[in-house]
């Protein structure tokens, strides 16, 4: 499956964007689950992090770039 450079995937490596912190401190986590829209774009995703799970939105996340 091709995938879209702006469309996250299960298993991508991502910072979860903090506004109140610089991005040298972000959190790191990992896509377990993602959630689309009527679109078929991402909206959702679902995070495993350190402490737990979380969903959050993708305009809160940084995805880190993959080597294809």
């Amino acid at each position: 499956m091709k995938r879209h450079q702006s469309n996250a995937m299960t298993g991508d490596v991502m910072f979860l964007k903090e506004d109140n912190l610089p991005p040298l401190v972000w959190k790191k986590a990992v896509i377990s689950d993602i959630h689309t829209g009527r679109d078929g774009l991402t909206r959702v995703v679902t995070l495993r992090a350190a402490k737990g799970k979380l969903k959050c939105p993708v305009t809160k996340i940084c995805l880190l770039p993959k080597a294809d």
